[in-house]
């Protein structure tokens, strides 16, 4: 039909001056291969006896004319240019396609019946051309116009491309359209749904510019991938488990013999071949599998070989509950995201043919995920927690969620000479010291290991014991960095992990690793943290970071207790010092409060306190006494009361001068209750001598007005009586005048 749909269709011009740029050898040595019809003579072949014929010498041409598939190379760049005149076409595609020479029509295009239908193939080459040449593949394939076309790029200068005849029912495919083995695209679709990077003129060193396309031997051929390896006679390079995947007897399976895919299937175990990420396929209704290389080396693990062509409901089922993975010697805890794409008939019906499985390895994010969980809800738990003891079980409360990094546990606290009891306010007191010599530990808690157990004691001593960790503990507490070790090592008991219920996996671990727990504001040890390294997993970098972030976060933590006991340390001590020197300072103002109340008490002076309205605030009981007021006098200012009508203005502008002008002030006042002589009982003027003196805030208000009042009837009356003999002498004669002032005299003196 191929032969049938292109007859008098033209393929190129032959006026094109790339065409055919072959050597007069060439072209004579091709003109003699051919017989009076015009076919390719198997007798002019090289005898078989002619055995100093270096087939490596074989040129390109040659070799491409002989090969029954239809033939074309291009030049990269021109194609790249949207130049399609094609460098070389063998006797295979000149024979199917019987090319005319018009140059009216196009520019030397490549034709398929019509205009569209070249525009299409040509778009497929040029595609097909940027996509092998950037990412170097060389087994892709396209369907179009009743061939399977595919190819490779021959030294990054030249592109290869030849077809292989369909069946007949994808040969009745109409030529307007390119089909894929599960989906439908137009006949302008590109090799690949993705993005092709447009191809750059590589500098290899084996392509050299000018260098002619005939002297391309046969091994630059077979150095590149096969395009399809289902064929009985594969030609280009095979992988190991390409091999492998032919040496498969596919006839006892569901698939059968291999020759007897249809194309379709085969295009599609091409590309899962050459797919570079892990890919599989279900087929039919047994689900039988295939799958590339990378699947067998990160997902099938211990079940290849055995896993290829078996069936999904086969005896390889339990594979989908867990995928025990064995990568580095030891069998792996992994984790995928899978991915399903059902495979339709081409025919447009409902017949489910397979599934096509894109597994991608999450191992990395899983893991780190749950260990970043664990640190964040450690750091949560931690953080609530007031004392050091309180600590040591906020530490155990979220290890205990993630059974699979931490099969085992043991948390010991450093004791100190002292009570164990009391261990934890000593070590946090003792936590900003440089030097420390730990005797002894106590076991905090432990995961996975039976109560009682020999390697669970509640209590150790580094000095003397050898018994459970101790040797692995010292080490550590010298490095002061965690440290791994072997559960098998020779310091260690033997049997230590003997009746241990391994958490996780159930599985015994091989090594583990010790933790000093120093806070980051101090160089002693305070604890320590033995935890398994899980069985199913590398101790590699990320293990071994996660071991320092968890490490950091506890010695964070834990110097956060420590502070916090400082702070409130200090706080208590710092309250009981400011309590104490309240207490002084009480008893001491309390003294001499008594000691200036008998002195009041004593004194022949009234003193008083007033505050700035005036009302008396506290006095003596000689203040009472001269003002004669009773002590439950129910005014404090009744002492204005006690003060006569001639007295007020004085006193009115004495207190303007205390409370207004903030000066002190001092007067003598009179009072409305008169004094009587003592001796004679006379009735005399009352009066007093008042002074009064601020006492100012720190911000300049008066506190308190502090005064004293001093009774000086007498002296007053002693004035009166000396104004009244003055006045006497004066209107006496002069020798009775010195005679009465004497008497004056002797009287005040004596």
């Amino acid at each position: 039909m191929f032969q049938r749909a292109l007859k008098s269709q033209k393929l190129m011009t032959h006026d094109s001056p790339t065409f055919a740029q072959t050597s007069s050898e060439e072209q004579g040595y091709l003109a003699s291969k051919k017989n009076d019809d015009g076919s390719t003579n198997p007798e002019g072949l090289p005898s078989a006896d002619d055995v100093k014929l270096d087939i490596t010498k074989i040129g390109l041409l040659e070799f491409l004319d002989l090969d029954p598939r239809p033939t074309l190379v291009f030049d990269i760049e021109s194609v790249l240019k949207d130049d399609f005149r094609p460098l070389f076409a063998n006797s295979s595609f000149q024979s199917n396609t019987q090319p005319t020479i018009d140059s009216q029509d196009a520019p030397n295009p490549v034709y398929f019946g019509s205009e569209a239908a070249a525009a299409g193939f040509r778009s497929l080459v040029k595609a097909f051309t940027q996509e092998q040449v950037a990412e170097q593949l060389s087994n892709q394939s396209i369907t179009y116009n009743g061939f399977i076309w595919s190819g490779f790029p021959v030294r990054q200068r030249w592109v290869l491309v030849c077809g292989s005849k369909a069946d007949a029912a994808l040969s009745d495919t109409s030529t307007e359209h390119a089909h894929t083995y599960g989906h439908t695209r137009s006949h302008s679709a590109s090799f690949s749904d993705r993005t092709v990077a447009p191809y750059q003129a590589s500098q290899a060193t084996y392509s050299r510019p000018g260098e002619p396309l005939d002297n391309i031997n046969t091994k630059d051929i077979l150095d590149k991938p096969t395009p399809d390896w289902t064929v009985e006679n594969p030609i280009g390079y095979m992988s190991e488990h390409i091999l492998f995947a032919r040496k498969v007897d596919w006839s006892l399976t569901p698939l059968g013999h291999m020759s007897t895919w249809t194309p379709e299937f085969r295009q599609l175990v091409n590309m899962l071949m050459a797919n570079r990420h892990p890919a599989a396929i279900f087929w039919g209704e047994e689900l039988t599998v295939m799958y590339n290389k990378t699947y067998a080396d990160t997902v099938a693990g211990l079940k290849h070989p055995y896993l290829m062509g078996t069936g999904f409901r086969g005896p390889f089922a339990e594979i989908w509950n867990e995928l025990p993975i064995e990568r580095r010697g030891f069998i792996e805890e992994t984790f995928y995201t899978w991915t399903i794409t059902p495979i339709w008939h081409s025919d447009g019906s409902a017949q489910l043919l397979g599934l096509y499985n894109a597994p991608f390895e999450t191992t990395k994010e899983v893991v780190n995920d749950r260990r970043t969980k664990t640190l964040l809800r450690l750091s949560e738990e931690t953080a609530l927690a007031t004392s050091v003891s309180a600590f040591w079980k906020a530490v155990m409360d979220p290890l205990v969620d993630n059974e699979f990094d931490f099969p085992f546990v043991l948390l010991y606290s450093v004791a100190d000479d002292g009570d164990c009891d009391d261990r934890s306010s000593k070590a946090s007191s003792t936590s900003s010291d440089s030097s420390q010599a730990v005797k002894s530990v106590v076991l905090e808690g432990s995961l996975g290991i039976p109560e009682g157990h020999t390697s669970a004691q509640t209590r150790l001593d580094l000095k003397k014991s050898l018994g459970g960790y101790v040797p692995a503990l010292r080490d550590a507490m010298k490095t002061r960095q965690p440290t791994r070790f072997s559960l098998s090592d020779s310091t260690l008991p033997s049997g230590l992990t003997h009746g241990y219920e391994w958490r996780g996996y159930g599985e015994p671990c091989n090594d583990a690793v010790v933790c000093p727990l120093r806070p980051t504001n101090g160089e002693n040890v305070l604890g320590f943290l033995v935890v398994g390294i899980s069985p199913r997993r590398p101790y590699d970098e990320d293990y071994e970071s996660f071991i320092r972030l968890l490490n950091r976060q506890l010695a964070t933590s834990l110097a956060s207790v420590t502070l916090f006991q400082d702070e409130i340390r200090r706080g208590n001590t710092a309250a009981e010092v400011a309590y104490a020197e309240r207490r002084r300072l009480s008893e001491e103002l309390a003294f001499q409060r008594s000691r200036l109340q008998r002195i009041a008490e004593v004194s022949p002076v009234g003193m008083f306190s007033l505050d700035s309205d005036g009302t008396l605030l506290e006095a003596n009981d000689r203040y009472y006494e001269i003002l004669s007021l009773p002590r439950d006098t129910a005014s404090k200012s009744s002492w204005m009361d006690t003060i006569a009508p001639s007295s007020l203005p004085t006193m009115i502008k004495g207190w303007e001068t205390l409370t207004v002008h903030n000066l002190p002030w001092s007067g003598e006042l009179q009072l409305k209750k008169p004094w009587y002589d003592p001796v004679t009982g006379d009735m005399f003027d009352n009066w007093i001598l008042a002074s009064y003196q601020h006492e100012f805030s720190s911000d300049g208000v008066i506190k308190s007005i502090m005064g004293y009042c001093t009774d000086i009837s007498i002296q007053k009356q002693f004035a009166r009586e000396l104004e009244q003999r003055v006045e006497y002498v004066f209107r006496t004669p002069i020798i009775n005048r010195i005679r009465e002032v004497d008497k004056v005299i002797w009287q005040i003196v004596y």
